[in-house]
């Protein structure tokens, strides 16, 4: 109950009601957060958020046609996640999220270095100006996680994928030692 109390507290004084959809810690070991709109400042307090639970081991974060997510927010969320290094399992919605470019880079590279993870999950959808070079970046850091089990990523809609950047993705996720499950979702 004190993890519960403590994450309400930090809602009310962090995040204004015109941003926050849900908030909810449903035990010490999972946070699920929905936001509607959000900025920089926002994804900084979000990452301190992380940073303090000790036994964090889930994240569900949900970003779906969030206004105002931008790649400088995306690099403090990253180092937030850098340092709870206890986390097993990510999911993160950015689904039409128009902002967001170099941002997917940044997290890609601590999601490759987080020791315990073992499920990860990321929605791209409808983000139309992550560019092709993005996804073999993407991959060539993942591919660092020798302990990542599962990975599901969905890249629907995303218009300016191109056969070079779907090629130096599976490449190095098909170099990935500990993995077990591989979705990934390409549509136009």
């Amino acid at each position: 109950m004190y993890c519960f109390e403590k994450i309400k507290a930090l809602e009310k004084s962090w995040f204004g009601p015109e941003q926050v959809r849900k908030f909810e810690v449903i035990d010490d070991y999972c946070l699920w957060v929905s936001f509607q709109r959000i900025n920089d400042g926002d994804l900084k307090r979000l990452a301190r958020i992380l940073t303090s639970f000790v036994s964090l081991k889930k994240v569900s974060l949900n970003f779906e046609r969030c206004k105002g997510n931008q790649d400088k927010g995306l690099l403090y969320l990253s180092r937030g996640f850098s340092r709870r290094r206890s986390l097993q399992q990510i999911n993160v919605n950015f689904t039409d999220c128009q902002e967001i470019n170099k941002g997917t880079e940044y997290l890609s590279k601590v999601f490759g270095k987080m020791e315990q993870l073992e499920t990860l999950k990321l929605s791209f959808k409808w983000c139309l100006n992550i560019p092709d070079a993005a996804f073999g970046v993407i991959g060539q850091n993942l591919k660092e996680n020798n302990v990542l089990e599962r990975v599901f990523i969905d890249f629907t809609g995303c218009w300016l994928i191109r056969k070079n950047g779907i090629q130096d993705l599976f490449k190095s996720l098909s170099e990935m030692k500990g993995l077990e499950e591989l979705v990934l979702l390409f549509s136009r």
